[in-house]
């Protein structure tokens, strides 16, 4: 077949799940003493509904194992004495590298290649469809994303883990997943720095405008600003509105909102950036 892969539909094992479920074995009798005294038949009942409605129940269906997944994880992780001891310098190693090969491919302005490759890096390069772009004076440089998908769910990642370490009172090493926010352009995860590093008295006014500011986009007929990122919301916002009414109550099924977007979406407007997961692009 022709033209490029778009997979958010194709189920995906990773190694990091095969660790997760081997570990999950080892502590299998812990997970069922905890379990039986979860009262789980509230979440079952919407599972089993979501899954009746759902426009893929196969795909619906992985994504539910997934999330059982890691709600297993915590469980077992929940009660384990000195975690943070145990884990925090593995954690802060793990974003040392991530930091490091993102630097490595600002600079080059491509992915690395090679080995990186099995380490979770993709191969993109200047000419890569819709990778994400930024202009400095007047000089366009590639917004790099390590071993992520894209630039800002990097700088998600890494805005976590400054929280995360803020907690934790690690205070030098918060500067790492800070500089890689910086690198990574992203206006929202930088807009979240300010939140997490604001005093209480600028922390209200902050949320208040960015609640604003959202909201404001929900306004029909809204004029043409230029900026790309602002007219897509915009854009996507005005299609979104023909969802039929009754799927505001049963859903699409977890997973499934590209298949959505493609109903939803005329056929010139269905891309790689429109076909994606709910987000806000």
């Amino acid at each position: 077949e022709s033209g490029l892969k778009i997979d958010y539909l194709s189920p995906t094992l990773y190694f990091l799940d095969i660790l997760i479920i081997f570990y999950l074995l080892k502590n299998a009798r812990l997970l069922l003493d905890k379990l039986k005294k979860l009262k789980t038949f509230p979440f079952v009942l919407l599972i089993s509904l979501n899954l009746l409605f759902s426009q893929n129940q196969a795909n619906t269906a992985f994504q539910y194992l997934r999330l059982l997944e890691y709600f297993l994880l915590y469980l077992v992780l929940v009660d384990v004495p000195n975690l943070w001891k145990k884990i925090g310098s593995t954690f802060f190693l793990s974003l040392c590298f991530v930091f490091a090969l993102q630097t490595a491919q600002f600079f080059k302005q491509s992915s690395l290649n090679g080995i990186f490759y099995y380490l979770g890096e993709r191969h993109f390069t200047a000419s890569t469809p819709n990778i994400p772009r930024i202009v400095i004076i007047n000089k366009e440089l590639l917004r790099v994303f390590s071993t992520f998908s894209h630039a800002n769910s990097l700088a998600g990642f890494m805005l976590l883990s400054a929280l995360i370490l803020k907690i934790k009172k690690s205070n030098k090493k918060v500067l790492l997943p800070l500089f890689s926010i910086i690198i990574s352009f992203s206006k929202s995860a930088l807009f979240g720095v300010l939140f997490i590093f604001s005093q209480k008295k600028h922390f209200k006014v902050i949320l208040v405008g960015s609640l604003l500011f959202s909201f404001g986009l929900l306004f029909p007929n809204l004029p043409k600003t230029g900026n790309l990122s602002l007219d897509s919301r915009t854009e996507m916002i005005k299609n979104y509105r023909q969802i039929p009414p009754k799927l505001f109550i049963s859903g699409v099924g977890l997973g499934n909102y590209p298949v959505l977007v493609s109903s939803l979406l005329p056929g010139s407007m269905q891309t790689i950036s429109s076909l994606q997961p709910i987000h806000n692009i």
